[in-house]
């Protein structure tokens, strides 16, 4: 009985090895069409095109290549018959040689301001500590003072918000500390939801103290979850004239204009963000999904490589790689990334979406329609909609 389990096991894992070298060789073929195609030696690639269709018939990959050789060639109606032929095995197939249309189907995620749940991923505060912290310095107050609005400004950012209340209220406002006492008080009213008395508080800052640089900086993020985007830009611009020291000034202009779809001034400001503060991972990451979105991929791959050495959440860094890797065609790698994402974030229906997607580019069907279907849960986005209805209905 142990010889014929080790004579099954044994062929097994023949069968296994032996299937692995086949792949690997048909990867190997395509991969030398592709090798002379580059050096415009069409036959040449031509000849190994058609060998891993003969082999592979049933994926689309090896047609869209041969069409693409067809096309260079001038062959005009053999390029449209393997082109049919790969939409037909899989309407996605074109995405696997145009890296901008696998850019404009992937959901992309930024850093963007949320006083309700901070704790999500992508989820940025309007406050950064340093800058308080810095800001603290340049203030003439008292030490006691001092040490009261130091421990508002932590509770602050470790939402102990009650907390907070109670030590701003112990503090002595004088002339010297007034601005920031209130500016604190309308960041607790922001974070708590409050916009409206958030706002009230910030401009008696800034009618009180017109130099008072953050506080038109956080009335800048009360307008902008207000959408009134106008008042928010004059804002930001102000704060910028009288401090271009603070990165998240910087941070959230571009934020605003990406809002708006003024890319190139996004792309500025994100990029003097950075400049001010090179471990700004919000500003890095932004700029980074902007790049690839406009179709820069090796400079989004750049910055993207410059967020391994920060202190990013490992969940993000997940879903930051998934998105450059599917990008590159790299979808096994996209796959594993997306899924380490969604172990920690399981109801992502943008995670979910994309692995979905990426299941589908990977020719495992099932897996892919079942994700896109979850991701249209409470969803109705109308790309991934068509998407599902025109490919997967006969899965499901």
């Amino acid at each position: 009985m142990k010889q014929l389990n080790f004579i099954f096991s044994f062929l097994l894992g023949l069968v296994l090895i032996t299937s692995s070298a086949y792949a690997q060789e048909s990867q190997n073929i395509l991969g030398i069409g592709d090798y002379y195609f580059k050096q415009a030696n069409f036959k040449r690639a031509l000849d190994s095109y058609n060998l891993y269709v003969e082999n592979n018939r049933d994926d689309p990959r090896g047609y869209l290549h041969r069409a693409r050789v067809h096309a260079a060639m001038g062959n005009t109606n053999a390029y449209q018959l393997d082109f049919q032929m790969a939409e037909r095995l899989n309407p996605l197939s074109h995405m696997y040689l145009d890296a901008s249309l696998r850019s404009n189907y992937y959901a992309n995620k930024f850093y963007d301001y949320n006083v309700d749940d901070t704790e999500g991923s992508f989820s940025k505060s309007p406050l950064r500590l340093a800058d308080y912290v810095e800001y603290i310095d340049t203030l003439m107050i008292n030490h006691e003072a001092d040490s009261l609005i130091s421990d508002a400004i932590k509770d602050v950012a470790d939402k102990n918000f009650v907390n907070a209340e109670f030590t701003l209220d112990k503090v002595k406002v004088n002339q010297s500390n007034l601005p920031l006492v209130y500016d604190l008080k309308g960041l607790i009213k922001l974070k708590t939801g409050d916009i409206e008395s958030a706002i009230t508080h910030f401009t008696t800052v800034i009618d009180y103290a017109p130099n008072f640089a953050i506080a038109y900086h956080n009335r800048a993020i009360c307008y902008k979850l207000l959408e009134q985007y106008d008042r928010a830009k004059s804002d930001l611009k102000k704060a910028i004239s009288i401090n271009d020291d603070l990165p998240m000034f910087f941070f959230a202009f571009a934020k605003l204009n990406q809002k708006e779809d003024n890319i190139e001034v996004a792309k500025e400001y994100y990029k003097k963000a950075i400049d001010i503060d090179s471990d700004y991972k919000e500003a890095s990451a932004n700029y980074s999904q902007l790049l690839k979105n406009i179709g820069d991929y090796d400079s989004s791959l750049l910055y993207l490589s410059d967020l391994t050495a920060l202190e990013i959440e490992s969940s993000e860094q997940h879903y930051l790689k998934a998105n450059l890797h599917f990008v590159y065609g790299e979808f096994e790698d996209a796959k594993h990334h997306l899924s380490e994402f969604l172990s920690t974030n399981p109801e992502d229906k943008d995670a979910l979406y994309n692995l979905g997607l990426t299941y589908l580019l990977l020719r495992e069907y099932d897996e892919g329609c079942a994700y896109i279907l979850e991701s249209l849960e409470d969803n109705n986005n109308e790309m991934r909609k068509e998407i599902y209805d025109s490919y997967c209905y006969k899965y499901f």
